[in-house]
């Protein structure tokens, strides 16, 4: 673990939450966008920082059970509580929007978006804009299976040790994705509001593809998590 990615992350998410509380209290939508894509920020530092087996690791779960609460109040009113992520890249901006909404394609979310709370076609969203974070890595989108697998292993395994094995298969617009030797302590929170497993993985694909993708299924199985995510074209 490193202590510095990890309290850099904790304070990030605390500032997050301060702005998003005032933003519910006035009523102002922009506002609360506007923290929800700076505690993406301090979830992705949480995970750079987190590590296996070290005591502070169960703290960090149970801090992140903690604040996750306003979220999980503000999903829970937006009746967004169990709908998996959906990324969408606005191409002529080169922007990532993170959309959690009731709707089950991008159909009416386009470059009018903005952070924050929306109703698109009578269903509301909760969307974050992502920091481009991986994005400034590659030039261009990468297409080829094995080049995406060896860059997610990359960060997944040697930067942020996250798991000890990663496979991504891909079969026309859907891509297969499997994480194993995850730690327990973080698949505990899987199914929280915004797990952070979910918003990094996600968030990776995205900005090295250079594409919209969103979440159709997810599970875990030992320490083992599988998704499938499939490849807006």
């Amino acid at each position: 673990m490193d202590i510095r990615f990890v309290l850099a992350g904790i304070n990030i998410i605390a500032v997050a939450i301060v702005m998003a509380v005032y933003g519910w209290l006035t009523y102002s939508t922009q506002l609360i966008g506007i923290a929800g894509s700076i505690g993406i920020v301090g979830a992705v530092s949480v995970a750079v920082g987190l590590s296996h087996g070290e005591p502070t690791a169960v703290f960090l779960k149970d801090y992140y059970r903690i604040i996750s609460g306003f979220v999980l109040k503000t999903l829970e009113d937006l009746r967004l509580i169990n709908i998996l992520p959906k990324i969408l890249f606005i191409k002529e901006s080169n922007e990532y929007y993170m959309v959690l909404t009731q709707l089950k394609s991008f159909s009416g979310i386009g470059k009018e978006i903005t952070p924050g709370i929306m109703i698109v076609n009578g269903a509301p969203s909760y969307v974050f804009k992502l920091p481009n974070i991986y994005a400034e890595a590659v030039e261009e989108p990468i297409t080829d299976p094995i080049e995406l697998e060896s860059r997610v292993k990359s960060l997944l395994i040697e930067t942020y040790g996250l798991c000890t094995r990663v496979s991504i298969t891909r079969t026309k617009d859907l891509l297969d994705l499997s994480l194993e030797g995850v730690d327990k302590k973080l698949l505990e929170v899987l199914y929280e509001p915004l797990s952070p497993i979910d918003v990094v993985v996600l968030t990776i694909l995205a900005q090295l593809m250079k594409k919209s993708l969103y979440m159709e299924s997810r599970s875990i199985e030992g320490d083992t998590y599988t998704a499938k995510i499939r490849v807006v074209l």
